[in-house]
């Protein structure tokens, strides 16, 4: 079922290797959030990156402060007779277009530059546990979902994103699965709404036609956005809280953006906000909820845990991100909801070909 060995050299590790004997100069693809990412991963790695790349008008785009020099493709070209490229795991297909180009001696894909995202464990849980993982494979609905499992335990083993490459696993958008059954009569839950993205793929899906959506985001710059983006739209309701398996107080670490997420202890060295958790028990306990979806790193499993009775009383249709996270909560986030024993069919499909991108439907 799975691989027997488990990898000590990954993917990832080759790519650095490569990296460091190439003679050739290193710019990093992008100059956004995940650019950053990229190049803390670079530098973690003691290689030296000669500057970042967009393949459009400096002046056209959103850039956040680097320390590095930003060129454009013209400047390289111009400057360099050979180079090598690093790109972030969320454009795979910036490398097909950049292949183009006869100064790219060669292109290099960083699966996932998020260091609290990569698991080693994987593999050795899985060698460990033969007898779990083999239950939990057979209780999913298919063998689509059996096929994405083990994708994201080998990706995670060994940071080749071949194994996510399969058009099988992977659906478009995170409510793509056709089982969800999306109607225009949903009273939709968004735990970690963010800026409105989860929110505005819904409406999109339901052709905007839907009975009500509540909004729970924790992150107060986030909230604005989301409010003022989501203005003027009906039925929508928006809850500035953190949500967990029990009410009381977390704190929000947001010294990335893009993975920002909750840890109990208040760090003075970091940039942390306290914020008020609730549990979606204590919001939604005594209304009939259709659809909920779960996009909170690490704590997935914890807001389930305090949704027990939402569950048990409307069962709801489930959407939740089991891949943002350092380990295998995948398998007890499986567990948890088969002891439920409310009758839900479980798949997993990813909805982008990204390591931490592995979605779970109960249905």
């Amino acid at each position: 079922m799975f691989k027997n060995k488990i990898v000590e050299e990954s993917v990832l590790d080759k790519i650095y290797q490569e990296i460091k004997q190439s003679e050739y100069p290193l710019f990093i693809w992008g100059a956004g959030s995940m650019s950053v990412e990229v190049e803390r991963c670079l530098e973690e790695q003691d290689i030296p990156i000669e500057g970042l790349f967009i393949n459009e008008d400096i002046e056209s785009v959103h850039i956040i402060q680097h320390k590095l020099k930003i060129y454009s493709l013209g400047d390289i070209e111009k400057k360099y007779s050979k180079v090598n490229v690093v790109i972030g795991h969320g454009h795979f297909e910036k490398k097909e277009m950049l292949n183009g180009y006869g100064f790219i001696h060669k292109i290099y894909i960083i699966p996932n530059p998020y260091s609290q995202y990569r698991s080693r464990r994987i593999g050795r849980y899985v060698n460990e546990h033969r007898l779990e993982v083999e239950k939990i494979m057979n209780c999913l609905v298919d063998e689509v979902s059996r096929e994405a499992l083990r994708a994201y335990c080998l990706v995670n083993q060994t940071d080749d994103i071949n194994y996510l490459l399969n058009r099988k696993i992977c659906i478009d958008t995170m409510f793509g699965l056709e089982e969800l059954h999306m109607s225009e009569y949903e009273n939709y839950i968004d735990v970690g709404a963010w800026e409105g993205d989860t929110v505005e793929l819904f409406m999109q899906k339901v052709s905007g036609q839907y009975t009500q959506i509540t909004a729970i985001e924790p992150d107060p710059n986030s909230f604005m956005v989301l409010k003022n983006k989501m203005s003027g739209k009906r039925s929508i309701s928006f809850l500035p809280y953190g949500v967990g398996k029990e009410e009381g107080e977390l704190y929000l670490d947001r010294g990335n953006t893009q993975s920002a997420h909750f840890v109990k202890d208040k760090d003075e060295q970091e940039e942390r906000m306290k914020i008020e958790v609730k549990t979606l028990d204590s919001l939604f306990a005594n209304e009939k909820v259709s659809l909920i979806k779960i996009s909170i790193p690490f704590l997935f499993l914890e807001v389930l845990q305090g949704c027990k009775e939402c569950l048990r009383n409307s069962k709801p249709r489930l959407v939740v991100n089991v891949a943002a996270d350092d380990g295998e909560k995948v398998f007890d986030t499986i567990n948890w909801i088969q002891d439920l024993e409310l009758g839900y069919n479980i798949a997993l499909r990813f909805d982008f070909p990204m390591p931490t991108r592995l979605y779970l439907y109960a249905y």
